[in-house]
């Protein structure tokens, strides 16, 4: 039923899906590790629900967006007969490219519920080699510093023992950014430790050498990735030659 309101406005419609008609691409969710839904499932059960998930349409189906925890939420209240009938999730559907959905859902997380440091490297990684962002437009995207955007993606340095101290508190970012420095048989020493594992612990266990002992080195793997700049796009160069940045980039950090 229509209502009218006494101030100028647009009147728009929703689609209503069962969970199971939408398709929920997992890579596109931005997250490794699920935020829970419980509080989620109980106001929805109590208030239905608030806000509605953002759609997109790829050959004739409806693609999630935005919402996953909400979709996570009906489905779980669904498959558990929670409701006296299954629900519908309300949708608003929006044009937009895969590139433009994963960002927004980036911008989702990013508001409401804050990803991992993890999360957010694989992410960038994600818009880098996939959707061919240079490492600056990265960073407009998560409206952040290149350096930020430099110390994420060198916590893809990290064994899977390493990943697994940091998703779970174990070893906190500060650790994480010099455990990611070392080999991995360096990582393994210190991931032996047992309990917490501090920036001072790594540096204590394993010390980290001065990478600036090699200059000359450093100097001519500069030059390389200057020349094949000018010539190249960014994106070229980093696919090329991304061993030797993290190379140089963790020598200029040292």
């Amino acid at each position: 039923m229509a209502v009218s309101f006494e101030v100028e406005g647009t009147r728009t419609s929703e689609y209503l899906f069962l969970p199971e008609h939408i398709e929920v691409p997992s890579e596109l969710n931005g997250r490794h590790e699920l935020p829970p839904i419980y509080d989620l499932v109980e106001s929805i059960l109590a208030h239905g629900q608030l806000q509605p998930i953002t759609i997109r349409k790829a050959a004739g189906r409806p693609i999630l967006v935005a919402g996953f925890s909400r979709w996570r939420a009906v489905t779980h209240i669904n498959a558990n007969q929670m409701a006296p009938k299954s629900l519908a999730l309300r949708c608003s559907y929006t044009q937009m490219t895969e590139k433009q959905a994963f960002l927004a859902n980036i911008e989702e997380n990013r508001v409401r519920n804050a990803t991992t440091p993890m999360d957010d490297a694989y992410n960038i990684q994600r818009l880098i080699n996939v959707y061919q962002m240079t490492e600056a437009e990265a960073a407009e995207a998560y409206r952040t510093s290149p350096s930020w955007i430099h110390g994420r993606l060198a916590l893809l340095q990290l064994s899977p023992e390493a990943e697994t101290a940091v998703r779970s508190g174990r070893a906190p970012l500060s650790a994480a950014k010099e455990i990611a420095k070392l080999s991995k048989d360096g990582q393994s020493k210190v991931l032996a430790k047992p309990g917490k594992i501090t920036k001072a612990d790594v540096k204590r266990e394993v010390p980290i050498p001065n990478r600036f002992a090699s200059k000359p080195s450093l100097n001519y793997a500069l030059a390389v990735l200057l020349a094949e700049c000018a010539v190249q796009p960014d994106v070229m160069v980093y696919e090329i030659h991304k061993d030797t940045i993290r190379a140089v980039r963790d020598a200029m950090t040292t």
